[in-house]
């Protein structure tokens, strides 16, 4: 589904259009959106919440804990008043002081609904893909089984074309253990922490991830890697709950 935009400029509204505005907790419409809402389209002095003239009114003023309370309300409405389009303003991001960033979350299950429109800068930020962090292990030249790459840390690396788990794209693990299932459990080797920073597939039987934009940054010392790659203490191997293992995949203690 298209997003719906709302107008950056709003100075009239057709008959079935709500201003979605920003307040504070006394109602009280003397800057910013609100004095807009209170002069041009009937936000009635101290209502600091909800359906007011052809407006509705969320305090922002109060905290970011209590913006967030207000806005599954205000969602619950639009649901409800379907005749009516809800053009959501940057509410929270003029005299209140937040940043879209912080403001845009709590509209994440609005961004699909029909008769709500959001701001460009709310939806910019919704529609960011979700960076996933994990850990990938290099042959010692810093290359590895994707073909054609040589890596570095500390650097963003692009795969043009499609992505497909096990097969075309940038790869590597959530879970540290898991990466040596698919390269050798070896202190020659270069472990480094990664980030996911466009599309991804994931693998249906463990933490393996796949995408097309991917973060190398800092390379890892062997013993940082022993302790992400065990859920015990003092193990030589990998994937061991237990603790002093020298083998792998040990749920007791003191195995080899």
């Amino acid at each position: 589904m298209k997003n719906k935009i709302t107008p950056s400029n709003i100075t009239k509204l057709k008959k079935n259009e709500i201003f979605v505005f920003g307040s504070n907790a006394e109602g009280n419409h003397a800057g910013g959106a609100a004095k807009l809402a209170h002069g041009r389209f009937k936000a009635k002095t101290g209502v600091a919440r909800g359906i007011t003239g052809q407006c509705y009114a969320i305090d922002t003023m109060s905290g970011l804990e209590v913006i967030k309370e207000q806005i599954e309300p205000f969602i619950s409405v639009a649901k409800i008043m379907t005749d009516k389009q809800f053009l959501v303003t940057e509410i929270g991001c003029g005299i209140a002081g937040y940043t879209p960033e912080q403001i845009a979350q709590f509209f994440k299950s609005a961004k699909d609904i029909e008769n709500i429109s959001l701001p460009q800068s709310f939806i910019d930020v919704l529609s960011k893909p979700k960076v996933i962090k994990g850990y990938k292990v290099f042959n010692p030249d810093f290359t590895a089984k994707e073909q054609g790459f040589k890596y570095s840390e500390n650097t963003e690396f692009i795969h043009k074309g499609k992505i497909k788990i096990c097969a075309s794209g940038f790869h590597f693990c959530i879970n540290a253990a898991d990466c040596f299932s698919y390269y050798s459990f070896d202190l020659n080797n270069i472990v480094c922490e990664v980030e996911a920073r466009g599309l991804i597939e994931t693998h249906n039987s463990d933490s393996k991830v796949c995408t097309d934009i991917l973060f190398v940054g800092r390379v890892l010392t062997w013993d940082e890697v022993l302790k992400i790659a065990n859920s015990g203490a003092n193990n030589t191997g990998y994937a061991n709950s237990g603790n002093s293992n020298s083998g792998n995949w040990n749920s007791g203690n003191r195995n080899s």
